[in-house]
């Protein structure tokens, strides 16, 4: 079977799945990536930015298709914390947002939510960037996610607002009983003039295979820092993550990537400046 044969008809199965999937909110943004979807296919080997990461090949081989959550028997994240870093603490299980597991009180002002509920609300934030940067027309995985994406995570930090205490965004994945597919979104808008540092990591228990898509947007307005570091520590790990940093005049963005373990990573790392267009 050919490349482009094989990727094609994977996409058509993905494709298949979307209409009987249940999504709460940003449908038409779903609707027009899973059209870029079908139109595009996923990238093969022959495909130049993909062509040392054969993501489509794994999917291929160790992967059964499907779109709903798979449940999970963590209790804990005490073996998956950072030692020695205090921080506000919000959890992913399976690609689902875990409340229970998470902080539940932020300080005054600041916004931190599951994706879905400034989007239903239309949060003015929400509405104005989300699905602005990432782009589903470039790449394939970036059209999968915004189609699929299940759970996500909304942070606001409002201007002149210094954020004391890091975010660390856990994302645990329990492969004991299936391989996993999931597939999530951050949003963080910092306003004018304030700061934040966001840690993100990555763990699994378990002896499956996992397929995970991540698009993350982050808005650095004017005169502001934003501080982020990325530790991928899942050995059964196949991940296409699209990250795109939007900085104003003046603002301040250190990223840092730490790629501990993984059977398959693609880190996309795009960083517009002011005036610049995706």
């Amino acid at each position: 079977m050919s490349t482009l044969a094989t990727s094609k008809d994977i996409a058509n199965e993905i494709v298949d799945s979307f209409d009987t999937a249940n999504f709460s909110s940003a449908i038409e943004n779903r609707k027009k990536a899973i059209e870029l979807l079908k139109v595009n296919g996923l990238p093969g080997s022959k495909q130049e930015e993909y062509r040392f990461t054969p993501i489509t090949k794994s999917l291929e081989k160790k992967f059964i298709w499907k779109s709903k959550p798979v449940s999970a028997s963590v209790k804990s994240i005490d073996d998956f914390l950072i030692p020695a870093l205090d921080a506000y603490v919000l959890v992913f299980i399976n690609g689902s947002y875990s409340k229970e597991l998470s902080t539940q009180e932020f300080p005054t002002g600041i916004t931190v939510s599951t994706l879905n509920d400034p989007l239903k609300s239309n949060h003015p934030a929400a509405a104005k960037y989300f699905d602005k940067l990432v782009n589903p027309e470039t790449d394939s995985f970036a059209a999968l996610n915004t189609a699929f994406w299940q759970d996500g995570i909304f942070i606001h930090v409002p201007e002149n607002t210094t954020v004391e205490k890091s975010f660390l965004i856990l994302h645990v994945t329990d492969t004991n009983q299936e391989t996993i597919i999931s597939h999530t979104r951050i949003l963080g808008v910092i306003e004018k003039n304030s700061s934040i540092h966001i840690v993100e990591k990555f763990d699994a228990i378990g002896k499956n295979p996992v397929f995970h898509t991540l698009s993350e947007e982050f808005v650095v307005g004017e005169q502001a820092n934003f501080e982020y570091c990325k530790i991928q520590n899942d050995s059964k790990q196949n991940q296409v993550a699209n990250t795109v940093i939007h900085q104003s005049n003046s603002s301040k963005a250190n990223t840092f990537t730490l790629t501990l373990q993984g059977e398959l990573i693609r880190n996309n790392l795009n960083i517009i400046i002011d005036g610049e267009k995706r």
